[in-house]
């Protein structure tokens, strides 16, 4: 074979040689359109497949017994356009970051995988609105009249259920800070009308602006006898009273503390008010307070203040739960801006008068404040003790 044909072989075989290891070297397409060699799945903390969400959409169970909001973008921030109940059934398009992307009641949205499964075996029927009575609506025992206009406290939302107690179903899930009109009241629980619907929320997610908040009235004599006590408002009116009143109550109080109510005959460990009010307090003295701080501090200043262990800790149990979930409290103890708002009026009169009265609002961030002189109260002979207080908010 002449060379110069040789050269020409070899060179064009060369070039061949070239380009066929350069196509082993690309990546191929595969049948299902994805590039051979890459990684095509990555998973976030709940286990869901987020980058290209294989498997999804599916349908998926709400398992928080409070309810699930629905936010307008990821995270716990961002705005609340709608919520779930628990159980309801969701179709999840995909899930990022933690976070499941899902329409709900026509609006598309974001809400925590966290509280979402696939498995309807994990939901209880008792709780939800389909199990037995849990989707009967119970009436209050004890009415508010007038009934009392306040909002919603809790960044999750709030399950307004058919009865008091979480083994209700659950009619709809209200948003943060909305308003509700309270229309009755049955341990621990509210009575409330929203959005055309009647239904339960928790008293600890319920607060009225600048509302006298249960103070409560302990009677201590010395031998059994007939005691009878009064409230003045200086403005509002009566939202709750027990025994039921308005604003007047005649008992028997015994040394320990025991009442019996004259009209009923029913026993009591305390006479029980609250009010709506337009009081404004005094701001320039108080504490400033760590909400993880609040319990420690509630144990330490409230026994100064003269109030006993069963006292204080009916404080700290009604309190703690609104207090201690706020990054900050500015917390005050009211002295003549509440009593002349309330004044209270006892026959006979007693030896010894105790008003403890807290307001405070939550902050975000710690400020400067006077700190007050704590006197100390000495108990003797016929002894009244009261403690209540009011959350305030800008």
């Amino acid at each position: 074979m002449h060379k110069k044909t040789l050269k020409m072989i070899c060179l064009i075989m060369a070039v061949m040689m070239v380009l066929t290891l350069g196509a082993c070297g690309k990546k191929t397409e595969t049948a299902g359109g994805q590039k051979s060699g890459q990684t095509t799945e990555k998973t976030d903390d709940t286990g869901a497949k987020s980058a290209d969400n294989a498997g999804y959409p599916k349908s998926m169970y709400v398992t928080s017994e409070d309810g699930l909001l629905l936010r307008k973008e990821p995270g716990t921030d961002k705005e609340e356009i709608g919520g779930m109940k628990y159980g309801d059934e969701i179709k999840v398009e995909k899930v990022e970051n933690g976070w499941a992307y899902t329409t709900v009641d026509g609006k598309s949205g974001w809400c925590s995988a966290e509280y979402l499964t696939e498995n309807k075996s994990e939901i209880k029927s008792d709780k939800t609105a389909s199990g037995n009575d849990a989707n009967r609506t119970v009436e209050p025992t004890s009415i508010v009249d007038p009934a009392e206009h306040g909002k919603t406290d809790s960044s999750d939302g709030v399950n307004m259920r058919y009865g008091p107690g979480t083994d209700y179903g659950v009619i709809e899930t209200i948003p943060d800070q909305a308003e509700v009109v309270a229309k009755g009241w049955e341990d621990g629980w509210v009575y409330i009308e929203y959005n055309g619907k009647n239904g339960w929320i928790k008293s600890e997610y319920f607060y009225t602006q600048g509302g006298k908040e249960k103070p409560v009235i302990y009677l201590y004599p010395e031998h059994t006898m007939d005691v009878s006590v009064r409230i003045d408002l200086a403005d509002g009116c009566f939202t709750r009273t027990i025994p039921e009143s308005t604003g007047e109550w005649a008992v028997t109080a015994d040394p320990d503390g025991t009442l019996t109510d004259k009209a009923s005959g029913k026993r009591y460990d305390y006479i029980f008010w609250e009010s709506s009010d337009n009081t404004e307090y005094d701001w320039s003295e108080g504490y400033v307070i760590k909400g993880s701080e609040t319990e420690a501090f509630l144990r330490s200043v409230l026994p100064k203040m003269g109030l006993k262990k069963n006292e204080y800790e009916e404080f700290i149990e009604y309190w703690l739960p609104r207090m201690k979930k706020n990054k900050y409290n500015l917390i005050t103890f009211q002295t003549d801006r509440y009593t002349e708002s309330a004044k209270l009026k006892v026959d006979p009169k007693p030896d010894s008068e105790l008003r403890v009265f807290m307001a405070f609002r939550p902050l975000d961030e710690p400020v400067s404040v006077a700190r007050p002189k704590i006197e100390p109260f000495i108990r003797k002979g016929f002894t009244v003790v009261e403690w209540g207080g009011a959350e305030v908010r800008p």
